[in-house]
């Protein structure tokens, strides 16, 4: 039986964020452990992978994660058995896509800044361009938070006016 099976016969279909009691939810790690007839876990080094819980765990659709959590596990199953140049080509290959690709994206990035995260090449410049996207999202998330603080301000204050006028 495959994982993908295994995960609708075991668990609804559906994989869940968070930890679990063995009661028919399941995170991506339970649901191997048990797949593998393991005792009850999402302990990553028991299981031979690398810490996925992270991933598993982001605020998604349970959909989504039952759609793609099966795939990042069977690309990183018996990943700690690597050799240490693969682990460390992985690990750089995906900070300089999270950063070309993901952090790039982010809302309120100004040009220059998004096109130095998309042309990284090395650590170091990953992490500089971060940095500069980071320090910009930050302030353009207070500056959103600020926008619609004051736009539920105005709104409490003409709902007050309004209940001792009316």
């Amino acid at each position: 039986m495959t994982l993908n099976e295994y995960i609708v016969e075991h668990f609804y279909g559906r994989l869940e964020a968070g930890k679990h009691q063995p009661d028919g939810k399941a995170c991506i790690l339970e649901a191997v452990s048990a797949w593998k007839n393991m005792s009850w876990t999402d302990n990553p080094e028991v299981l031979n992978t690398w810490d996925l819980r992270p991933l598993n765990d982001i605020a998604v659709p349970s959909d989504l994660r039952t759609h793609w959590m099966p795939q990042v596990y069977a690309a990183y199953a018996d990943c700690r058995n690597w050799p240490v140049d693969r682990k460390q080509t992985v690990v750089i290959s995906l900070i300089l896509a999270l950063v070309r690709e993901i952090i790039a994206e982010m809302p309120g990035l100004h040009e220059p800044i998004r096109n130095q995260c998309r042309q990284v090449h090395t650590l170091s410049e990953a992490a500089r361009a971060a940095e500069k996207a980071a320090a910009v999202a930050a302030a353009a998330a207070a500056a959103a938070a600020e926008a619609e603080a004051a736009e539920i301000f105005i709104k409490v204050c003409k709902l007050w006016i309004q209940a001792a006028t009316s």
